[in-house]
């Protein structure tokens, strides 16, 4: 078997690993990271590297109980997996100058040594992170999230929703900037990418590790769960994130379109109260900005009565859309009526 312990490599000790070792790890994935660096380090005792680094009196990273679980493709670069865990520790510091200590499996779980009884393994895995009640979830590249397609990483998924644990999705900044801009351009593109999830044909390096994970999957929850659940996680991520005030040096026409996108994006997974928020505030930027009369309004009073429409506010529905088509008529005299109403419902 494979001890699974609570302790986290400290964040300070994680830079530092990635420093030390820049032309190393440059480049390189967790898993070739694991291969070349972890591995040669901890092959003489065939132990882990925190257990390693407990009998060095000199060793130069700290291990404590841990604070908070990373999730993570090893198919990812292992320096983009340092620097989300250090933008997020930024965004979120801890009470009390306290330290983060984070558990990575590369750092914490023997290498060298399988998992002889998997349900065993993974009740002690639960129970750790039960103790550790926090954890993010790293996902890169943001168009199309290797997480999302590892058996380990939704393995981890599942047990989180089983061990009811505080969890966050997480970017790389230059990741999230991506993310961000790909709202304003096409709102829908990332949950469509979402809804591709299938853990029944994700990937994982040992055959044996898919196997025993999709037996547990059926046998616990199902298939079809743990994909529903995962993408509805996917969605709530999303939404949130693009009804957020960004600091991504958005124009005034951009912070808009995110605007009307985060509002369609909330209308789509049911968040009426928010949907609503969201396209009024839109509206009302667009009218401080361009004036009542531009189009941008009549596009925000046109969300606003898609929002009306959904919680069967026929009256408010069809005032916003009146509203709106006064708007593009009053722009438009040459255009028919007819066309109007026929862009207005494309």
């Amino acid at each position: 078997g494979n001890e699974i312990k609570d302790l986290g490599i400290s964040l300070t000790s994680l830079i530092r690993f990635r420093d030390l070792n820049q032309s190393a790890v440059f480049g390189k994935t967790t898993k070739e990271v694991c291969e070349e660096l972890i591995k040669p380090a901890t092959e003489g005792q065939r132990i882990s590297f925190e257990e390693l680094c407990q009998q060095e009196k000199d060793c130069q990273y700290v291990f404590e109980r841990a604070n908070l679980f990373v999730s993570h493709a090893w198919s990812r670069l292992f320096v983009d997996l340092v620097a989300a865990v250090e933008e997020y520790a930024e965004e979120h510091p801890l009470p009390d100058d306290s330290v983060y200590f984070l558990w990575i499996d590369v750092f914490v779980v023997n290498q060298h040594t399988g998992i002889s009884d998997f349900q065993y393994w993974s009740d002690g895995f639960k129970d750790v992170l039960k103790s550790i009640k926090k954890a993010v979830i790293v996902l890169s590249p943001w168009d199309d999230p290797e997480w999302t397609q590892r058996s380990w990483c939704l393995f981890e998924f599942f047990i989180l929703v089983q061990a009811d644990l505080e969890f966050h999705f997480i970017f790389a900044k230059a990741e999230k900037k991506n993310f961000v801009m790909s709202l304003v351009e096409d709102g829908n593109r990332f949950l469509m990418i979402a809804s591709k999830i299938d853990i029944a044909r994700a990937e994982a390096w040992s055959p044996s590790d898919r196997s025993s994970i999709n037996d547990m999957v059926r046998s616990k929850i199902g298939f079809a769960r743990l994909n529903a659940l995962v993408i509805a996680s996917l969605r709530d991520f999303c939404t949130s994130l693009a009804g957020l005030d960004q600091d991504m040096g958005l124009t005034p026409d951009q912070q808009m379109k995110l605007l009307v996108h985060a509002a369609e994006l909330q209308l789509d997974v049911g968040n009426f109260k928010k949907a609503e928020q969201v396209s009024k505030a839109y509206t009302e930027n667009c009218r401080r900005v361009y004036g009542d009369g531009d189009d941008t309004v009549a596009d925000g009073l046109h969300v606003e009565g898609m929002v009306a429409q959904a919680q069967a506010d026929y009256t408010a529905a069809l005032s916003k859309y009146n509203s709106s088509l006064q708007i593009r008529l009053r722009d438009r005299e040459s255009e028919s009526p007819s066309m109007l109403v026929a862009r207005q419902l494309a």
